[in-house]
């Protein structure tokens, strides 16, 4: 396979393709190279002499962590996660519709911050449970790319109630808050297990997309581009894991 930083404009499927000089990556190609994705959470005791658990608290309240986004960039997670319709007794990756900025109104799969102290796997466990009530085995998260994402968002819709800076200065939205929101994310292809259950606050419309969904109804969905070559490479090992004879 050629080298697949040369690729940056394309997703992360069509950069396979095109790195494997036009052949689809197959399952087995996209688990190697998620080996190359992979660093961890050290923690030096030594140097630091505090835990991941206490490094994770206390967590930054809204207002305050909705206007800091205004302008700082934000470490992310997403999670294309596999599992069973209950009804169809199908598998295939979860999706919904986000019910807040960014992408609001947009199909996507579920993710969020960072939380810190968390190494990458207990992130993407973390989060998973948090989003979806889905249970994963830290041996079936595989990375399969990431993203430098800037959300053109206005700054009044970053704010959500009243801030004040520790000297009791109001915060102004306009004055301190720049447009938009800059996302570094991580994305993973993850198997889960249990009952769905989502948070109901941030997204509606589940879907899970099949295999047979997503080749029939693919442009139905409005998979932004960089979605859609995510959802590819998750296909492809979906298919591996729970179609293959």
């Amino acid at each position: 396979m050629g080298n697949l930083e040369d690729n940056l404009e394309l997703n992360p499927y069509d950069a396979f393709v095109q790195a494997n000089k036009g052949v689809p990556p197959t399952a087995d190609q996209i688990r190697l190279y998620s080996k190359l994705f992979q660093s961890h959470c050290y923690y030096r005791p030594d140097i630091d002499n505090v835990s991941p658990n206490d490094m994770a608290k206390p967590f930054v309240p809204s207002p305050f962590y909705d206007w800091a986004r205004g302008f700082m960039t934000r470490g992310a997670i997403e999670m294309f996660v596999a599992c069973q319709d209950v009804e169809s007794g199908d598998y295939g990756i979860l999706t919904v519709v986000r019910k807040n900025s960014p992408m609001i109104n947009q199909r996507w799969v579920l993710g969020g911050e960072l939380k810190k102290g968390l190494s990458r796997d207990g992130a993407v466990i973390d989060l998973t449970k948090k989003e979806c009530g889905l249970d994963i085995n830290q041996g079936d998260i595989i990375e399969i790319g990431g993203s430098n994402v800037r959300f053109g968002i206005k700054p009044q819709e970053n704010i959500y109630g009243e801030a004040y800076f520790p000297d009791g200065t109001r915060l102004d939205p306009i004055k301190f808050v720049t447009p938009g929101v800059h996302d570094f994310a991580r994305t993973f292809y993850v198997s889960g297990t249990g009952s769905i259950k989502l948070r109901g606050d941030l997204e509606k419309d589940p879907l899970i997309v099949t295999p047979e969904i997503w080749a029939n109804r693919r442009r139905e969905l409005g998979l932004d581009y960089y979605m859609e070559g995510l959802m590819d490479i998750s296909q492809i090992l979906l298919k591996d894991d729970f179609y293959s004879e």
